[in-house]
């Protein structure tokens, strides 16, 4: 089992309630909740807070709030391990330390984090005897020519040794990137420092880190995310030009209660139109398959959500190397270049959880010439009235 832990305590000072304030439409630590859930990782996901309307807002969202942090904890000096060792340690005791594989904690301001982040933590943790893995990034310019002031006020090199070096020739030098810290729950526990030889380095680009603690980094932060959205840049870190700015999208694993959203966009007229079957879904049939569905290994249903908004699903049904894909989108939400996310997205967590498939089969209409020119420009090719893509296999 793999949980996440977002620290979220009530007291920030520097800038008052920052994990709740509105950012780019939804309370700060919503965006940190969307995207542990969408990486389709966590079994758990646990906000560790003093703060009842902290911990509201984190329920509304999906997230759980099963106990308050101590006054111990919540105070300006407490660091980061020994909040994530008391949440560990709940976990243990309600688990058994047997059933935990890893702990994320995730921080409540990290706004750009991305679902294939952690997922990428997740795989560098687990590929060698590492206690932690958590995301880095370079400096944005090299610390060996770094400068200081003396007592006399000049200036002197810290490594003047360097000064004859091509900045080129220097050696890498990384900070973290306080986004998120992937630990075995015994490091947790035993409070192992995390900047050691035993930790691993997740990589992400120096744009797209921004600590947020003062109110000039709360507007960098926005002014980031603004150039995002003016570029549509997606998770894949791809630009996409088109007529309005892509949202930002999020793919999560479908739940219980999505299943009144489902059975109202399969019976939207626009949807029906281009179905194989045209008739109307049956209630009690479609909650009936919906709970099957969610138990069969075999069914994945990936909900998609636009700047916080449920916009679709992508649905694949897998066959041993071979998985058949479709996808509808939510009433308003066609034509804004979001099905395109969608599918590269699912495929992205498609390639995490089910490696094996290596190839995808879509099955439509002729008639369709939406979803038709869709997966064309998504790679997929036409065989035998079905549109095929074989997929690159790592490794």
């Amino acid at each position: 089992m793999k949980c996440a832990v977002i620290p979220a305590r009530g007291g920030s000072k520097r800038i008052p309630r920052k994990n709740i304030l509105p950012f780019a439409g939804l309370p700060m630590i919503v965006h940190s909740i969307h995207a542990a859930q969408a990486s389709g990782l966590f079994e758990r996901i646990i906000i560790s807070t003093d703060d009842q309307e902290i911990a509201a807002v984190a329920r509304a969202h999906g997230a759980q709030t099963p106990f308050m942090r101590p006054p111990e904890l919540s105070d300006d000096y407490t660091g980061t391990i020994p909040v994530v060792a008391h949440a560990t340690q709940w976990l243990v005791d309600e688990l058994g330390l047997e059933h935990i594989d890893a702990v994320c904690c995730l921080y409540a301001t990290a706004p750009f984090v991305q679902p294939d982040d952690l997922v990428r933590g997740w795989q560098a943790l687990t590929a060698g005897p590492w206690s932690y893995a958590f995301s880095v990034t370079e400096f944005a310019a090299p610390i060996f020519r770094a400068f200081k002031q003396n007592a006399e006020g000049g200036l002197e090199m810290f490594f003047p040794e360097h000064f004859p070096t091509r900045s080129q020739d220097l050696p890498q030098a990384l900070h973290d990137a306080g986004q998120f810290y992937w630990g075995r729950p015994t490091a947790w526990l035993q409070q192992q420092r995390i900047f050691d030889a035993h930790s691993v380095p997740v990589f992400l680009p120096r744009w797209r880190v921004q600590d947020i603690d003062t109110p000039d980094d709360w507007r960098r932060a926005e002014l980031v995310h603004a150039a995002m959205a003016m570029a549509s840049i997606t998770g894949a870190e791809r630009a996409t030009t088109g007529p309005r700015p892509l949202p930002r999208l999020v793919m999560r694993a479908a739940r219980q209660q999505d299943c009144q959203s489902l059975f109202a966009w399969r019976n939207a007229p626009e949807v029906l139109r281009y179905s194989f079957n045209q008739a109307p879904l049956d209630w009690q049939e479609h909650a009936t398959w919906f709970a099957a569905a969610l138990a069969d290994p075999a069914r994945v249903l990936l909900i998609g959500q636009a700047d916080g908004a449920d916009c679709g699903v992508v649905r694949y049904d897998i066959d041993a190397r071979r998985a058949i894909v479709s996808i509808y989108l939510a009433p308003g939400f066609a034509g804004r270049g979001i099905g395109r996310q969608m599918l590269r997205e699912g495929e992205a967590w498609l390639s995490v959880h089910h490696p094996h498939v290596v190839e995808l089969v879509a099955e439509i209409r002729p008639d369709n010439r939406a979803s038709v020119a869709l997966f064309e420009k998504e790679g997929f090719s036409f065989r035998q009235l079905s549109y095929r893509k074989a997929l690159e296999v790592a490794g």
